[in-house]
């Protein structure tokens, strides 16, 4: 009686073995679908179809994919052949960085079971960039765009003073567009901590304001969401450090 291989389990007949035709030429296309290439469509949720064509994804095995779009995500996945969509990770188990996947690139992805291994991910180097910009505050709620970063940002710190104010204003926003703000509508006292978003106080007493939130992050900048609180009034100077 044959025997399996351990990597792929492949099905290898004893010598002199027959019937087992089905076996053998199956264990042909797996071998030849992972030498072979193809490219991948869509953006963070990719998918390729290999042929000759597989039914599951084998531990171990190798899949050389051509991505047309780069990741704007950590959480990419692709799917192969519809079997599944599989989350794309580092090698270690780490999640991608955005821009780990290149336009055009010729990744290979390495199956763990769970996860498919980029092992070929673009080193992403770090970048900064200042913007400054103005915002009136009794403009109303709405949105703010801000361009001319250079890069989509994955991490922004944020300064703001008001003008003919004491107030100052500052915090941070993460990969999740979620993060910490700590407000002081005076210099020497009254801070307050807020969850995923700064305010500008226009009030001693903090009870008109308005609030900043960040919606998304975009390919040359973000994009804040403001919200009024009362009716606050005056220019405040913004300043945000953008990281990616």
């Amino acid at each position: 009686m044959g025997t399996t291989t351990t990597l792929l389990a492949l099905y290898k007949p004893a010598l002199g073995e027959s019937g087992y035709d089905d076996e053998v030429n199956n264990s042909f296309d797996i071998i030849d679908a992972a030498f072979g290439s193809t490219t991948a469509s869509g953006t963070d949720t990719y998918t390729a179809t290999i042929s000759p064509a597989i039914t599951a994804y084998k531990t171990g095995l190798h899949y050389f994919i051509t991505f047309t779009n780069a990741n704007l995500l950590t959480t990419s996945t692709i799917n192969l052949n519809a079997i599944g969509a599989k989350t794309i990770k580092l090698p270690g188990g780490g999640a991608l960085v955005i821009g780990s996947i290149s336009t055009n690139h010729p990744a290979i992805l390495k199956y763990d079971g769970t996860d498919m291994i980029l092992l070929n991910s673009v080193i992403v180097s770090v970048a900064s960039k200042i913007i400054t910009t103005t915002h009136e505050l009794s403009a109303g709620s709405g949105t703010l765009v801000i361009t001319g970063v250079g890069f989509k940002p994955s991490t922004i710190i944020v300064f703001g003073t008001l003008t003919g104010d004491t107030n100052a204003f500052w915090g941070v926003v993460d990969n999740a567009k979620t993060g910490i703000a700590l407000s002081a509508y005076t210099l020497t006292s009254n801070y307050s901590a807020h969850d995923s978003f700064f305010r500008a106080f226009t009030g001693t007493a903090g009870s008109v304001y308005s609030t900043f939130t960040v919606t998304s992050y975009d390919t040359d900048g973000f994009t804040l969401n403001i919200v009024k609180t009362g009716s606050p009034t005056g220019l405040i100077y913004l300043k945000f450090i953008c990281i990616r």
